[in-house]
């Protein structure tokens, strides 16, 4: 589980910026790479400082087993 406060420590700026940028991301990359805590990150930037309501946010996946972790780590 991520912390719901300085989530945003554990990344490098480049990731800080990712999760900062307005408008829609696209993550692609290598299995354990962190593409699953980035976007957890993301919908939680959204939340927290963007204030915009969970039911507007649109975040998917192409497997169960990160649908399975996106809402572990996101329940609150």
């Amino acid at each position: 589980m991520i912390p719901k406060n300085n989530f945003l420590r554990e990344f490098n700026k480049e990731k800080q910026e990712i999760v900062k940028q307005d408008g829609n991301i696209l993550v692609v990359a290598n299995p354990g790479t962190g593409k699953t805590k980035l976007l957890v990150c993301k919908y939680l930037w959204l939340i927290t400082e963007k204030k915009i309501p969970p039911e507007e946010i649109l975040c998917l996946t192409f497997t169960n087993k990160a649908k399975r972790e996106l809402e572990e780590r996101i329940s609150f």
